[in-house]
């Protein structure tokens, strides 16, 4: 049978095996897929009135396509966790055309596109906002040099490093030391999650070295993808244990829609002082602000797939169905950088009216939103 024009027609039957053609072009495929593996069940009767088990055979086929669904990408690395239950193949063009097929197809492919349409490499993504040069710049393999040298290459693995891949997610957490008692300045962001990586709704905390900035680039320090099984527990405790470490001047939290209020009515209780930023107001002059964050080269974080496949894949017209939470990260960091940048501006160029910059705040003393925080003219 086919449903191709309507998925819930396969609702109430029985299947021995389902495909998904050009399951590619799924933004979010998890939901036909769990509706498609409840059909795969019970028995067939057979002609010599024996029973046999149905073969639960589930497959998902597709050519390559610019956009990666990060769902299609996460499912083909399942293979790695549970090769019993999972295979997955790439075929590449050479495997089943002549080379005079692949020779023409070259004419009009562009050479830059030749290993992702001609050879099944992951696309990286269109890079709608985030151009691929701007994320590349971002991208310092120092970081994970130190993070190798201080974990691997040591006799005894250095004190307050940390580093931690997953399948299908890669890194999930970085953790240098931290300098607050040498006086480095830090800045703690996060975006509550209970889903688990690479999905949707899985909870990212940051911690950037903002000393100095913008005179030098704000560096990521700590970075965790939080695996969230369903709660917020997870998150909250990773939060708290950034904050306890690093002591960042400035604390940020979502605080969109059903995370409104977490900084007082969460945060707070935990002895957690942090400002709460709402996307609901101007969430594309956020998401300016962390493009040109990244196209001035003002941030750089250590080689990451998750940071540079969501910068890379992120399109604000379809901000709700995608795995976003690592960009809407950088867009609060960016977003309240800003006043900083402005204070770097304002050295350089006097104006003959005196502008006197708020001073910092210090978010363990007390909460200033980035609403309110920036300059004010002396009284």
């Amino acid at each position: 049978m086919s449903a191709a024009d309507d998925a819930e027609r396969i609702q109430g039957v029985s299947l021995d095996a389902a495909n998904v053609d050009e399951c590619g072009v799924l933004i979010d495929g998890s939901w036909l897929l769990t509706m498609l593996i409840s059909r795969l069940r019970g028995t067939v009767n057979m002609k010599n009135g024996r029973e046999r088990p149905r073969q639960r055979r589930l497959s998902c086929i597709t050519a390559n396509y610019e956009v990666a669904p990060p769902w299609l990408w996460e499912r083909m690395d399942r293979m790695f966790e549970q090769p019993d239950y999972f295979l997955s193949m790439v075929i590449k063009s050479e495997d089943n055309l002549s080379k005079e097929d692949i020779d023409s197809f070259k004419l009009v492919i562009p050479k830059d596109q030749w290993e992702m349409m001609l050879e099944g490499k992951k696309p990286e993504g269109s890079g709608e906002h985030f151009h691929v040069n701007s994320v590349t710049a971002c991208e310092d393999w120092s970081l994970n040099r130190h993070a190798q040298y201080h974990l691997l290459e040591k006799e005894v693995p250095t004190p307050e490093w940390a580093y931690e891949e997953n399948p299908g997610a890669g890194c999930v957490h970085f953790e240098m030391p931290s300098e607050a008692k040498k006086g480095r300045n830090y800045l703690l962001i996060g975006d509550p999650g209970s889903d688990n990586p690479p999905r949707r709704n899985a909870g990212v905390i940051w911690v950037l070295d903002i000393t100095d900035f913008p005179r030098q680039r704000a560096t990521l320090v700590y970075f965790k993808w939080v695996y969230g099984n369903g709660t917020y527990d997870n998150f909250l405790a990773a939060y708290e244990y950034a904050y306890r470490k690093y002591r960042p001047l400035d604390s940020l939290i979502d605080s969109t829609g059903t995370q409104k209020l977490w900084n007082e009515q969460v945060l707070l209780d935990r002895g957690i002082a942090a400002a709460g930023m709402n996307f609901s107001g101007d969430k594309r002059g956020m998401l300016v602000a962390a493009m040109r964050l990244a196209e001035r080269q003002l941030i750089r974080w250590p080689y990451i797939q998750g940071i540079r496949g969501q910068l890379l894949t992120y399109k604000l017209a379809e901000d709700n169905k995608l795995p976003q939470d690592i960009v809407a990260v950088l867009m609060m960091a960016a977003y309240f950088l800003r006043m900083y940048q402005w204070e770097e501006y304002a050295e350089e160029h006097q104006p003959e009216t005196p502008v006197v910059m708020a001073p910092a705040h210090d978010a363990r003393q007390g909460v200033l939103t980035p609403r309110t925080a920036g300059l004010y003219l002396p009284g």
